[in-house]
Protein backbone atom coordinates (compact mmCIF):
# COMPACT_ATOMS: atom_id res chain seq x y z
CA UNK A 1 0.00 0.00 0.00
CA UNK A 2 2.77 2.46 0.93
CA UNK A 3 4.81 1.67 -2.18
CA UNK A 4 1.78 2.29 -4.39
CA UNK A 5 1.03 5.57 -2.63
CA UNK A 6 4.65 6.71 -3.08
CA UNK A 7 4.40 5.76 -6.76
CA UNK A 8 1.19 7.76 -7.12
CA UNK A 9 2.80 10.80 -5.45
CA UNK A 10 5.84 10.64 -7.71
CA UNK A 11 3.73 10.17 -10.82
CA UNK A 12 1.42 13.10 -9.95
CA UNK A 13 4.35 15.44 -9.27
CA UNK A 14 6.03 14.35 -12.51
CA UNK A 15 2.87 15.02 -14.54
CA UNK A 16 2.42 18.44 -12.87
CA UNK A 17 5.99 19.48 -13.68
CA UNK A 18 5.83 18.15 -17.26
CA UNK A 19 2.59 20.02 -17.97
CA UNK A 20 4.19 23.26 -16.71
CA UNK A 21 7.33 22.70 -18.82
CA UNK A 22 5.35 21.89 -21.97
CA UNK A 23 2.88 24.74 -21.45
CA UNK A 24 5.40 27.52 -20.75
CA UNK A 25 8.98 26.37 -21.42
CA UNK A 26 10.14 29.95 -21.89
CA UNK A 27 9.18 30.87 -18.32
CA UNK A 28 11.34 28.31 -16.56
CA UNK A 29 14.07 30.90 -15.95
CA UNK A 30 11.58 33.20 -14.19
CA UNK A 31 11.85 32.76 -10.44
CA UNK A 32 8.19 33.61 -9.82
CA UNK A 33 7.09 30.89 -12.28
CA UNK A 34 9.40 28.36 -10.64
CA UNK A 35 8.11 29.34 -7.19
CA UNK A 36 4.49 28.95 -8.33
CA UNK A 37 5.29 25.51 -9.78
CA UNK A 38 6.90 24.52 -6.48
CA UNK A 39 3.73 25.67 -4.71
CA UNK A 40 1.60 23.43 -6.93
CA UNK A 41 3.86 20.47 -6.13
CA UNK A 42 3.49 21.30 -2.44
CA UNK A 43 -0.31 21.25 -2.77
CA UNK A 44 -0.11 17.85 -4.47
CA UNK A 45 2.05 16.59 -1.60
CA UNK A 46 -0.39 17.82 1.08
CA UNK A 47 -3.32 16.06 -0.60
CA UNK A 48 -1.31 12.86 -0.89
CA UNK A 49 -0.28 13.06 2.76
CA UNK A 50 -3.85 13.34 4.00
CA UNK A 51 -5.27 10.77 1.59
CA UNK A 52 -2.71 8.00 1.95
CA UNK A 53 -0.26 8.50 4.80
CA UNK A 54 -2.96 8.87 7.47
CA UNK A 55 -4.95 5.98 6.01
CA UNK A 56 -1.98 3.59 5.95
CA UNK A 57 -0.79 4.47 9.45
CA UNK A 58 -4.04 4.85 11.37
CA UNK A 59 -6.32 2.17 12.79
CA UNK A 60 -9.92 2.51 11.67
CA UNK A 61 -11.30 2.64 15.20
CA UNK A 62 -9.02 5.49 16.28
CA UNK A 63 -9.95 9.16 16.46
CA UNK A 64 -7.33 9.98 13.80
CA UNK A 65 -9.17 7.88 11.27
CA UNK A 66 -12.40 9.58 12.30
CA UNK A 67 -11.09 13.08 11.51
CA UNK A 68 -9.74 12.04 8.11
CA UNK A 69 -12.86 13.02 6.07
CA UNK A 70 -13.03 16.49 7.67
CA UNK A 71 -9.29 17.05 7.30
CA UNK A 72 -9.32 15.89 3.71
CA UNK A 73 -12.27 18.20 2.91
CA UNK A 74 -10.42 21.20 4.35
CA UNK A 75 -7.27 20.41 2.35
CA UNK A 76 -9.27 19.72 -0.83
CA UNK A 77 -11.20 23.02 -0.60
CA UNK A 78 -7.97 24.89 0.09
CA UNK A 79 -6.34 23.20 -2.91
CA UNK A 80 -9.15 24.40 -5.18
CA UNK A 81 -8.84 27.92 -3.74
CA UNK A 82 -5.06 28.12 -4.16
CA UNK A 83 -5.03 26.65 -7.69
CA UNK A 84 -7.84 28.96 -8.89
CA UNK A 85 -6.06 31.95 -7.34
CA UNK A 86 -2.74 30.97 -8.91
CA UNK A 87 -4.17 30.51 -12.41
CA UNK A 88 -6.16 33.73 -12.14
CA UNK A 89 -3.04 35.79 -11.41
CA UNK A 90 -1.00 33.80 -13.94
CA UNK A 91 -3.56 34.56 -16.64
CA UNK A 92 -3.89 38.20 -15.56
CA UNK A 93 -0.10 38.74 -15.72
CA UNK A 94 0.43 36.60 -18.85
CA UNK A 95 2.27 33.90 -16.87
CA UNK A 96 4.95 36.38 -15.93
CA UNK A 97 6.12 37.64 -12.56
CA UNK A 98 3.38 37.23 -9.96
CA UNK A 99 2.63 40.26 -7.73
CA UNK A 100 3.00 40.39 -3.96
CA UNK A 101 -0.80 40.46 -3.64
CA UNK A 102 -0.98 36.94 -5.04
CA UNK A 103 1.51 35.55 -2.53
CA UNK A 104 -0.17 37.47 0.30
CA UNK A 105 -3.51 35.84 -0.57
CA UNK A 106 -1.83 32.42 -0.78
CA UNK A 107 -0.15 32.81 2.62
CA UNK A 108 -3.39 34.00 4.25
CA UNK A 109 -5.31 31.07 2.73
CA UNK A 110 -2.63 28.62 3.83
CA UNK A 111 -2.68 30.10 7.35
CA UNK A 112 -6.47 29.76 7.65
CA UNK A 113 -6.36 26.17 6.33
CA UNK A 114 -3.48 25.32 8.68
CA UNK A 115 -5.29 26.71 11.73
CA UNK A 116 -8.47 24.76 10.91
CA UNK A 117 -6.44 21.56 10.37
CA UNK A 118 -4.60 22.03 13.68
CA UNK A 119 -7.90 22.62 15.51
CA UNK A 120 -9.28 19.38 14.00
CA UNK A 121 -6.16 17.50 15.17
CA UNK A 122 -6.45 19.04 18.66
CA UNK A 123 -10.09 17.95 18.84
CA UNK A 124 -9.09 14.41 17.92
CA UNK A 125 -6.40 14.36 20.60
CA UNK A 126 -8.77 15.54 23.32
CA UNK A 127 -11.23 12.78 22.35
CA UNK A 128 -8.58 10.09 22.84
CA UNK A 129 -9.38 8.87 26.35
CA UNK A 130 -7.72 5.59 27.06
CA UNK A 131 -9.51 3.06 29.22
CA UNK A 132 -7.78 1.16 32.04
CA UNK A 133 -6.07 -2.08 31.07
CA UNK A 134 -8.31 -5.18 30.81
CA UNK A 135 -11.48 -3.11 30.98
CA UNK A 136 -14.21 -3.50 28.36
CA UNK A 137 -15.37 -0.10 27.03
CA UNK A 138 -18.99 0.99 27.30
CA UNK A 139 -19.40 0.77 23.54
CA UNK A 140 -18.90 -3.01 23.62
CA UNK A 141 -21.45 -3.38 26.41
CA UNK A 142 -23.99 -1.36 24.46
CA UNK A 143 -23.37 -3.42 21.33
CA UNK A 144 -23.89 -6.61 23.33
CA UNK A 145 -27.13 -5.29 24.83
CA UNK A 146 -28.40 -4.23 21.41
CA UNK A 147 -27.86 -7.77 20.15
CA UNK A 148 -29.68 -9.25 23.14
CA UNK A 149 -32.57 -6.82 22.76
CA UNK A 150 -32.88 -7.63 19.07
CA UNK A 151 -33.34 -11.31 19.94
CA UNK A 152 -36.50 -10.63 21.96
CA UNK A 153 -39.68 -11.04 19.93
CA UNK A 154 -42.14 -9.32 22.28
CA UNK A 155 -41.15 -5.70 22.79
CA UNK A 156 -43.64 -5.25 25.60
CA UNK A 157 -42.31 -8.19 27.60
CA UNK A 158 -40.72 -7.60 31.00
CA UNK A 159 -37.29 -8.91 29.95
CA UNK A 160 -37.29 -6.50 27.00
CA UNK A 161 -38.11 -3.54 29.25
CA UNK A 162 -35.45 -4.30 31.87
CA UNK A 163 -32.83 -4.78 29.16
CA UNK A 164 -33.78 -1.39 27.71
CA UNK A 165 -33.48 0.12 31.19
CA UNK A 166 -30.00 -1.37 31.57
CA UNK A 167 -28.98 -0.16 28.13
CA UNK A 168 -30.29 3.33 28.83
CA UNK A 169 -28.48 3.56 32.15
CA UNK A 170 -25.14 2.40 30.71
CA UNK A 171 -25.50 4.75 27.75
CA UNK A 172 -26.51 7.90 29.57
CA UNK A 173 -25.65 7.54 33.27
CA UNK A 174 -22.69 5.19 33.65
CA UNK A 175 -19.41 7.17 33.87
CA UNK A 176 -16.51 6.52 31.54
CA UNK A 177 -14.22 3.70 32.79
CA UNK A 178 -11.42 6.22 33.40
CA UNK A 179 -13.48 8.10 36.00
CA UNK A 180 -15.64 5.28 37.35
CA UNK A 181 -16.03 5.01 41.14
CA UNK A 182 -15.70 1.26 41.57
CA UNK A 183 -13.69 -0.34 38.78
CA UNK A 184 -14.02 -3.83 40.27
CA UNK A 185 -17.81 -3.64 40.17
CA UNK A 186 -17.56 -2.42 36.61
CA UNK A 187 -15.43 -5.43 35.69
CA UNK A 188 -18.03 -7.73 37.29
CA UNK A 189 -20.79 -5.94 35.37
CA UNK A 190 -19.01 -6.22 32.02
CA UNK A 191 -18.09 -9.86 32.58
CA UNK A 192 -21.68 -10.84 33.35
CA UNK A 193 -23.19 -8.85 30.50
CA UNK A 194 -20.78 -10.26 27.94
CA UNK A 195 -21.51 -13.79 29.20
CA UNK A 196 -25.29 -13.56 28.69
CA UNK A 197 -26.63 -15.86 25.97
CA UNK A 198 -29.96 -15.89 24.15
CA UNK A 199 -30.93 -19.07 26.00
CA UNK A 200 -30.50 -17.35 29.36
CA UNK A 201 -32.98 -14.68 28.31
CA UNK A 202 -35.66 -17.37 28.05
CA UNK A 203 -35.14 -18.61 31.59
CA UNK A 204 -37.62 -17.71 34.33
CA UNK A 205 -35.10 -15.81 36.46
CA UNK A 206 -33.72 -13.78 33.54
CA UNK A 207 -35.55 -10.64 34.61
CA UNK A 208 -34.08 -10.83 38.12
CA UNK A 209 -30.59 -11.34 36.67
CA UNK A 210 -30.88 -8.21 34.52
CA UNK A 211 -32.25 -6.22 37.46
CA UNK A 212 -29.24 -7.29 39.53
CA UNK A 213 -26.94 -6.14 36.74
CA UNK A 214 -28.70 -2.77 36.75
CA UNK A 215 -28.14 -2.53 40.49
CA UNK A 216 -24.43 -3.32 40.01
CA UNK A 217 -24.22 -0.66 37.30
CA UNK A 218 -25.61 1.95 39.70
CA UNK A 219 -22.82 1.20 42.19
CA UNK A 220 -20.07 1.79 39.62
Amino acid sequence: MKNLSYLLLSFTILITVLIAIIFKPSNLDIFSFFLALTWLVFIVFINWLVSFYFFSNTKQNSSKFGILPSLHLVVFLYSIFTVVTLFYFWNHYNFGILPKLHWLIQVIGFGICGIIAILILIASKTSEISSPIDVIPKEELLNKLKILISLIQKQNSEIYLVLKDLESYIKFSLPHPTVIKDIENYKVLTKKIMAITDRELEEKNSVDIIKKLLSIAKTC
